[in-house]
């Protein structure tokens, strides 16, 4: 069985309570983000379906960002709340239970993150959480 969690160097990833787990590609991804030029000032992004919240503190850990995190599963919800909580910046980031579609927020983000695994018109399986976090469907 694997982990319930994934220890960074700065950072845990409990993912218990998560339907998507990490995986070397959402590592490699969260690696990838390169945050806006930091002269611009006070800078905003947004996850969408964040999951255990894991490209959130990926990009908190290299950048002065404030991010706002929005996931649509309750227990995926709970589980990046308690993640980012834990973290060391926890001061910078919001994590918002919401439906992407439904999401409305007055602030302007210099950049806008996600990792959906989106499949359209494909079968789904038989656990409704990765259904979820896999189709586009509501």
């Amino acid at each position: 069985m694997a982990n319930s969690y994934f220890q960074f160097k700065q950072f845990t990833i409990h993912q218990d309570k998560c339907a998507m787990k990490v995986t070397t590609d959402a590592c490699l991804f969260g690696s990838w983000i390169i945050p806006p030029n930091p002269l611009k000032g006070e800078l905003r992004a947004l996850d969408i379906g964040t999951g255990t919240g894991l490209l959130t503190l990926m990009m908190a850990q290299r950048s002065n960002t404030l991010i706002d995190a929005i996931e649509i599963d309750k227990d995926a919800f709970e589980q990046a709340s308690e993640n980012i909580a834990s973290s060391p910046w926890v001061d910078r980031i919001k994590v918002i239970h919401t439906d992407a579609r439904e999401f409305a927020s007055p602030t302007k983000y210099d950049i806008i993150i996600s990792n959906p695994p989106f499949y359209e018109k494909e079968l789904k399986g038989s656990d409704a959480k990765r259904n979820l976090a896999h189709h586009n469907e509501g």
